[in-house]
């Protein structure tokens, strides 16, 4: 059977392993270094662990947002171009058969 020493000693080892005696001393160390210490200490822990990644997903979700926005721009200009280019080949095909026309009424018209 373990000695109560080497349950605390398991469980400090336990603590600093999964990461939480580094969180816990991080929040202690933000509230040691507020110049204006909240009313309530331990509405602050709280806030800090419950609140903790909330502003970087609100960050990461706008960030999509905006993204998806300028997808959405770039699908339609891609679109505007396709149409454009289209337009181009046309207007090249309409010039080409004016040039065409125009070749053959001077030739009628030296023939008459």
């Amino acid at each position: 059977m373990q000695s109560v020493d080497q349950k605390k000693e398991e469980f400090q080892r336990y603590l600093e392993v999964s990461g939480v005696l580094e969180s816990i001393v991080g929040v202690l160390v933000n509230l040691h270094e507020m110049p204006e210490k909240p009313r309530d200490a331990r509405q602050f822990i709280h806030d800090y662990f419950t609140n903790s990644g909330t502003g970087e997903r609100e960050a990461l979700l706008k960030e999509i947002d905006e993204l998806k926005r300028t997808v959405r721009c770039y699908g339609s200009l891609n679109a505007r171009t396709h149409v454009d280019m289209a337009s181009l080949a046309t207007f090249s095909q309409v010039k080409e058969k004016d040039e065409q026309i125009k070749d053959l009424r001077e030739l009628l018209e030296k023939r008459v």
